[in-house]
């Protein structure tokens, strides 16, 4: 049989050419490809077409003063694209920038200008600090999270928030409601939410009974009795092309936003295998709690026991800390479990999904992150990915390797065999 040749990207324009034999290949997931809409239309369409709202223009009407919501640097939301269509509406307005970072780090000067280019000394921008940035206390949710909302929402009378639907490990989408809640939460508002991320309803593709998505739709509805708010929402094929743009009321514009990010990202596959590659993407490779949610994709396609690759940057390290000293607390991953069951703290979502998946199977990584830094994380880190993927299958002599790109937000989706 002879070899297929694989190419992995890696980083922001690196690549990683592999050559696997064929017969060891069980399948190569990629997004579900679908038509991609002129890109320069697609936005100005959806803001004349928008969702249970008046058009862009009508909606700011004689508003002054104008806050748009955008996602930090580790989505690929079209933020630029967005604001250049914005322009003009906003022309002779005073217009404020919110990066909504959630827990995120501030973004970097690079980021800024990856994000923005020449628009970054267009408009104010600021970035959401959910401990230090001054909050307005809402209410609580019917989960009874206390929701804390930056200020500067609520000092705005018109909002646009704007972002990106994908598959998310435990929200069930990314978009819409989140860029409030977390995306300008306070941090205790946080930590509360993301502890429901320990729920069983809590993830991929779920937005019924999911109590993580309750809570940001409690909060949405608090502050859109008090705000008027114009949303934006992109969804984006495996290539970072805009496939769908849906505007208007946020609830509506989400979930038709939804059903676009489903045809895309929720991919079918026939069979398990023992070997997984799970291969992030820029820019959801930034660090490796970000990149975490790359194996609970991974898994849905591994047999227990097996082995699952991580193909991940990790350019700025690991992330946030704690869940990272939450691993190294325990010798085991079961002794990390037991550990966790207490008081939830942030982080400990994520802590406890390496922790389970690295009960039942193997979990290696192939970034630049010194190995020394991966010690106590129960996650093996490995030098060469070609050599990683070899070593893989001869420790798997009849198994085989399933290749996952765009980890991140793809979703595999194993077929219910027809019976015969």
């Amino acid at each position: 049989m002879p070899d297929r040749a694989i190419s992995v990207p890696f980083g922001k324009d690196g690549t990683i050419s592999l050559s696997v034999p064929d017969s060891r290949i069980a399948g190569i997931l990629t997004p579900n490809p679908v038509a991609v809409p002129a890109q320069d239309r697609v936005i100005p369409d959806a803001l004349a077409r928008p969702r249970n709202s008046p058009p862009l223009h009508d909606f700011l009407g004689n508003a002054g003063r104008v806050l748009v919501i955008v996602n930090d640097a580790t989505r690929p939301t079209p933020t630029r694209r967005f604001l250049e269509a914005l322009l003009p509406d906003l022309e002779g307005r005073s217009v404020s920038v919110l990066v909504a970072t959630g827990i995120h780090d501030e973004l970097t000067d690079e980021e800024k200008a990856r994000l923005f280019g020449p628009l970054k000394d267009r408009f104010t921008i600021h970035c959401h600090d959910s401990r230090t940035s001054p909050t307005e206390y809402i209410g609580d949710s019917k989960n009874g999270t206390p929701l804390h909302i930056n200020r500067l929402v609520f000092e705005h009378p018109k909002v646009i928030l704007t972002g990106s639907v994908e598959p998310h490990y435990f929200a069930g989408y990314t978009g819409g409601r989140k860029g409030f809640m977390p995306g300008v939460a306070g941090y205790a508002s946080i930590e509360r939410n993301h502890s429901h991320a320990l729920h069983p309803e809590s993830k991929l593709l779920a937005l019924e009974k999911n109590p993580v998505h309750q809570d940001m739709v409690d909060a949405l509805s608090v502050i859109l009795d008090r705000v008027d708010v114009f949303s934006i929402q992109a969804v984006l094929d495996g290539d970072h092309n805009i496939v769908a743009v849906e505007a208007g009321h946020v609830q509506d514009s989400f979930e038709a936003a939804v059903d676009a990010c489903n045809r895309i990202y929720a991919v079918p596959f026939r069979e398990k295998s023992d070997v997984v590659v799970a291969v992030c993407g820029f820019p959801m490779d930034s660090n490796l709690y970000q990149s975490q949610k790359g194996l609970e994709a991974g898994k849905l396609a591994l047999n227990t026991g097996g082995i699952l690759i991580l193909v991940s940057e990790c350019r700025n390290g690991l992330g946030e800390g704690l869940f990272a000293k939450l691993l190294r607390a325990g010798r085991t991953p079961a002794d990390v479990l037991e550990q966790i069951r207490g008081d939830y703290v942030l982080g400990a979502h994520k802590a406890a999904s390496i922790a389970k998946l690295a009960l039942e199977s193997e979990i290696w990584l192939y970034s630049r992150l010194p190995a020394a830094e991966l010690d106590g994380l129960h996650v093996r880190p490995i030098p060469d990915l070609a050599s990683g993927i070899e070593e893989a299958l001869r420790k798997k002599p009849e198994g085989k390797v399933t290749v996952l790109f765009s980890a991140s937000t793809l979703v595999p989706l194993q077929e219910t065999p027809v019976p015969a």
